[in-house]
């Protein structure tokens, strides 16, 4: 499993992924998937080039490595980064359902919260479930995220014009640092532990030199 950053190579793979209502709708829904290929092209190039800083975001294609080929099979994110508060919203989806098991969707959690937490030195992490997908929730909460609010009618759905509840959760770094539980599945699937801070990770916040691909 690997995390590659988005970026202008992957426009066809992206424009397919929006006809894809279902994943949509878990993701991000009333995203805007109207878009003509060269204005999505340049705008993937662009954030491709910037610090995730400077963009407030940082996005990658999930890819799952099968006999020497790397499949994509979803995509996963840090948006809203305010570097001045070390904090960003988590984001993550799988483009199939059946693929929406505990190993895949937990070693791309894994990588991005190595990301987040060790490279970038984020104090928390964000997250916002629609309240009609119950088994994202009960997954986000297993992996060591805490609800935090339960906020009713909270956002606007256009094409059904009418409202869905949304889950707030959040992880702090210290919560991290002490789930037994990450540090298990880490050690199993990545074959080291990500909830201890290396002793060679970058002291500096948001160092353009961060490593924006993520593997193991």
């Amino acid at each position: 499993m690997s995390l590659e950053r988005l970026g202008p190579t992957h426009v066809d793979l992206l424009l397919s992924a929006y006809e894809n209502v279902g994943f949509w709708n878990a993701y991000r829904r009333n995203k805007n998937r109207h878009v003509k290929r060269e204005e999505l092209e340049q705008r993937l190039a662009f954030d491709y080039q910037q610090p995730p800083a400077r963009v407030g975001k940082i996005k990658w294609v999930i890819i799952r490595n099968l006999e020497g080929l790397g499949v994509p099979i979803g995509f996963a994110g840090l948006t809203a980064l305010e570097p001045s508060q070390f904090r960003a919203e988590f984001l993550i989806g799988i483009f199939d359902p059946d693929e929406v098991k505990i190993g895949i969707g937990v070693e791309a959690y894994l990588l991005v919260f190595d990301f987040a937490f060790n490279h970038q030195r984020l104090n928390k992490l964000v997250t916002y479930v629609y309240g009609s997908n119950p088994r994202a929730q009960a997954s986000t909460l297993a992996l060591g995220f805490r609800q935090e609010g339960h906020l009713k009618n909270h956002f606007y759905l256009r094409e059904e014009a009418g409202f869905c509840d949304v889950f707030q959760n959040g992880m702090l770094q210290n919560e991290f640092r002490e789930n037994s539980r990450l540090k298990r599945l880490s050690l199993r699937l990545l074959g080291k532990d990500v909830t201890k801070l290396a002793k060679a990770a970058d002291k500096n916040a948001f160092n353009l030199e961060a490593r924006f691909q993520m593997n193991h």
